[in-house]
């Protein structure tokens, strides 16, 4: 273990209400968080991501399982998020990175 503390944020044993998870911060990068994910090794605990690290971290998954299509769904699964971000945005398209 490193000893690396998590950026912030708490993690939670049931999920985040809508309200919640747009008062915690990612725990990643500390941007405004969106969505969330459980992590099986530390708990089962709930932990906050936003947007960017969201797709990231699918993106991470898809090539660990060595996902065939891994590419495609991630390129879908980022068109998805843009969309669904820039309609909660007032329609202002949001850049999620290309970098995953």
């Amino acid at each position: 273990m490193s000893g690396r503390k998590w950026p912030r944020g708490r993690p939670y044993a049931k999920p985040y209400t809508a309200a919640g998870i747009l008062r915690t911060p990612c725990i990643r990068c500390s941007a405004p968080s969106r969505y969330q994910w459980q992590i099986c090794a530390d708990g089962n605990k709930w932990r906050a991501l936003c947007a960017r690290c969201d797709v990231a971290l699918n993106a991470m998954v898809l090539r660990w399982a060595r996902d065939p299509d891994a590419a495609t769904k991630t390129a879908a699964y980022r068109k998805y998020v843009n969309v669904k971000e820039s309609a909660k945005c007032g329609g202002e398209v949001l850049q999620v990175s290309h970098d995953t």
